[in-house]
């Protein structure tokens, strides 16, 4: 289930990193495979990334005009909320066998109960409590009363 989890961050960096360079494309940003490319990479890392990766994109913009800085502003938050708010769940509930809503309210109470680490945390904790919760069921862990 962990590995799951691993494929489906690595399969939603992939898509942030070529929707990114399509939309810098679309926007006529000078290297967009290469500004989409740091856009996915740093995507894996969780909460600070998509900052991170947004950096090297505003500086370019800032070199060629005002209105390609809006622009490419306006393409990182277009997919990054595309991301959190429709990607992520559903891939990452499609690779751990867990449903998109069930992830947001794990991603809502872990943010709550521990902050930023606890949104880290909080589908790697509910993976493994999905894998406990099975084992139990299905009879091949027994709880002592």
């Amino acid at each position: 289930s962990l590995g799951g989890y691993i494929r489906g961050q690595l399969l939603i960096s992939l898509f942030v990193g070529a929707l990114a360079s399509l939309g810098f494309w679309l926007v006529d940003l000078p290297y967009p495979l290469i500004l989409g490319i740091i856009a996915g990479i740093t995507n894996i890392i969780p909460y600070f990334g998509p900052l991170l990766g947004a950096v090297p994109v505003l500086i370019v913009a800032a070199t060629i005009s005002v209105k390609t800085l809006i622009l490419s502003l306006l393409v990182v938050l277009v997919i990054q909320v595309l991301e959190g708010n429709l990607l992520s769940p559903y891939i990452m509930g499609r690779s751990i066998h867990i449903h998109p809503l069930v992830i947001i309210f794990a991603l809502l109470a872990g943010g709550e109960l521990a902050g930023i680490p606890g949104l880290i945390l909080a589908v790697p904790v509910l993976t493994c409590l999905k894998v406990i919760v099975s084992e139990v069921h299905k009879g091949r862990i027994h709880i002592d009363r």
